[in-house]
């Protein structure tokens, strides 16, 4: 006799497997069964997924946070290797201060650089003290090296630098230029650029410094490219 729990048919008779999986069968193609099985489907899905926003939001939120703070830390380490960047130039063109380069000397294979140095600052009226003198760069064919000048004072490299204009019309090939860093060499060479674009009225360095001239006549300090960029 089969218990009392047995599942048993409409008429109370025993139900046999094949007969239950038929049942089961006409049961899920009636449409309030199938209606019933989509909305507890839809519910359950919805649920899960608000469970599911819920756990993820939290872990985003805390991923968030964590790319903030490292952000952060980031900034602050670039903040700092800027400033020590900024002071280790600075301290570099210092270094500079006493030094010009001069530009458009033809190069010879026996040429006497000192002597070639001196008739362009005799041409100027004047008579420096110079420590040190050379090309620098390596030699190409084609091209001419810039001569480096290391004067022995300051108040002799600043006479050199405040006639230098006047070779425009005594030697117009030749060029006398501050002894600049890389990164100021940089500098210089993007806002001479940005001179002949018509971006700024004009463009020099005065003791390591550069400056430049906007349009509106305004002489502004620049140190890095990006200050330079607003123009």
């Amino acid at each position: 006799m089969p218990g009392k729990d047995s599942l048993r048919s409409a008429n109370d008779q025993p139900l046999s497997t094949d007969n239950l999986c038929l049942c089961l069968i006409e049961a899920l193609q009636d449409t309030a069964v199938i209606e019933k099985i989509k909305e507890i489907t839809r519910k359950d899905r919805e649920e899960i997924a608000d469970l599911a926003v819920q756990k993820y939001a939290q872990r985003i939120k805390r991923l968030e946070d964590h790319i903030a703070a490292q952000d952060k830390k980031i900034k602050d380490m670039e903040e700092v290797m800027n400033s020590l960047e900024a002071k280790l130039d600075d301290q570099e063109q210092y270094s500079r201060r006493t030094s010009v380069r001069i530009s458009g000397i033809k190069e010879t294979p026996t040429e006497n650089v000192r002597e070639e140095a001196t008739k362009v600052f005799t041409t100027l009226g004047l008579n420096p003290s110079i420590n040190r003198i050379h090309r620098v760069g390596p030699k190409a064919e084609g091209t001419v090296r810039p001569v480096l000048v290391q004067f022995t004072n300051f108040p002799d490299k600043d006479a050199v630098m405040k006639k230098r204009r006047d070779l425009r019309t005594m030697m117009p090939n030749i060029f006398i230029n501050e002894d600049l860093t890389r990164k100021r060499s940089k500098i210089m060479y993007e806002a001479r650029r940005k001179k002949r674009e018509g971006n700024i009225k004009g463009v020099w360095s005065a003791d390591g410094r550069i400056c430049i001239q906007d349009n509106e006549k305004i002489v502004h300090y620049i140190t890095t490219l990006r200050e330079l960029n607003h123009w």
